[in-house]
């Protein structure tokens, strides 16, 4: 029994020592930061408009960054399509209006209030991308779909591949999946019922999706530079003062002379 109980405990502690190698050398069990993700618009063409946060409405210009806040719309002849550094891509056609409302490590959302938007979102592990309507709001990971936004909010949402998560204002969530079709009611008036819950159902066969676009990517944002070490003080200036060298000893007097010493006491007489 003590030679069972011996050979069990060894095997546990060689297994641990190998997960504990496994995860030093490749990493596993560790929490990575959530990736960050910079945004941009990669082409704007026609009537296209940007207004920064705190700033006015002004004409888009490719390549120009976008941050938290940023608003984008198109009129009747405009087209823009958005860059993120993950390969991400969200094209909206005219008479369009959306707003990066969440552009945080591990996290973006669009706001997307009015007209046709077609995406092709990367799948990142550790980031969610979200884009929400005034009926429903879409999760996604790794997807291409659409979306198309009527003046009275009802959204149609149409994905062809992948997978997203669509939920109501009611908090009702359904999937929805490659080569399937949604549409969101538009928002109902105060105090009237819910509307019936949508369910998915097939893309019409004369829906087609859009080729997705090439177009530059942003730069990916780096993490924080670590903070470049202080220079190290300048030696300081020694305090000690140098010893001053002795000062020459003078010689010893000469012995006395016993002959001068008599003479003084004994002066001679005339």
């Amino acid at each position: 029994m003590r030679s069972n109980l011996f050979r069990a405990l060894t095997a546990f502690v060689l297994v641990s020592a190998l997960a504990t190698g496994a995860q030093a050398l490749w990493g596993f069990g560790e929490k990575k930061a959530p990736p960050l993700v910079s945004a941009s618009i990669a082409s704007a063409q026609g009537d296209v408009q940007l207004k920064k946060a705190q700033a006015d409405w002004g004409p888009a210009l490719a390549g120009s960054m976008l941050g938290q806040g940023d608003q984008v719309r198109t009129g009747a002849s405009g087209n823009a399509i958005l860059a993120f550094s993950d390969g991400t891509k969200v094209q909206i056609g005219a008479n369009a209006a959306e707003t990066v409302s969440i552009l945080e490590p591990g996290k973006v959302e669009i706001n997307f209030a009015v007209g046709k938007l077609d995406a092709w979102v990367k799948k990142l592990k550790g980031r969610r991308f979200t884009v929400r309507t005034p009926s429903a709001v879409c999760s996604v990971r790794g997807t291409e779909f659409s979306a198309e936004v009527t003046p009275a909010g009802q959204t149609t949402w149409d994905v062809f591949g992948g997978q997203v998560e669509v939920a109501d204002n009611f908090g009702r969530q359904t999937t929805v999946d490659a080569g399937q079709r949604m549409v969101a009611p538009a928002p109902a008036a105060a105090g009237a019922p819910p509307p019936v819950e949508a369910k998915p159902v097939p893309i019409p066969a004369t829906v087609k999706p859009v080729v997705e676009p090439v177009v530059p990517l942003p730069p990916a944002p780096s993490q924080a530079a670590a903070p470049a070490p202080a220079p190290a003080p300048a030696p300081a200036e020694s305090t000690t003062e140098t010893a001053a060298e002795p000062a020459e000893a003078l010689p010893p007097p000469p012995p006395p002379n016993p002959v001068q010493e008599e003479q003084t006491a004994s002066p001679s007489t005339p």
